[in-house]
């Protein structure tokens, strides 16, 4: 199993340096095609300190934010012949709605029609404010 140590045995003492440097002030270190890429690099002489802080600032496919829910949390929403996949696509959709039509939420429909019903509205129905973060989605309730 070939591993990134070996390709960046090949770097000049110079560039492996460089590369230390870069791994400790960024707080990574090189996958494989990483390193083939800048064994490669190195090889025809063009691996600058520049390169190798692009190469190792490009985002890993294992350290890829995710979100993950268990399928048995959400399957009540969804009908039974829809796959993970397009429970997925529909959360995503649904999302995309609430941020571009907030209106067409089931509770400001609601709303909406105790308003029309009664030509006032008599109550304050509670609403969620739905923020999002670097870190996810926070819900804070607005008075």
């Amino acid at each position: 199993m070939p591993i990134p140590g070996y390709q960046l045995s090949y770097l000049t003492k110079q560039e492996q340096a460089e590369l230390w440097d870069i791994i400790q002030s960024e707080c990574c270190t090189p996958s494989l095609s990483q390193a083939v890429r800048l064994k490669k690099l190195s090889q025809k002489a063009e691996l600058t300190p520049e390169a190798i802080f692009d190469i190792m600032s490009e985002m890993k496919a294992n350290q890829r934010e995710r979100v993950r829910i268990e399928v048995s949390a959400i399957r009540k929403y969804f009908p039974r012949s829809y796959t993970a996949r397009q429970m997925e696509e529909s959360i995503v959709k649904m999302l995309e709605e609430l941020v571009t039509n907030p209106a067409k939420l089931p509770e400001a429909r609601a709303a909406g029609a105790r308003r029309s019903a009664t030509g006032t509205r008599k109550t304050k129905a509670p609403s969620v404010k739905v923020r999002f973060t670097d870190c996810g989605v926070r819900q804070t309730p607005s008075v």
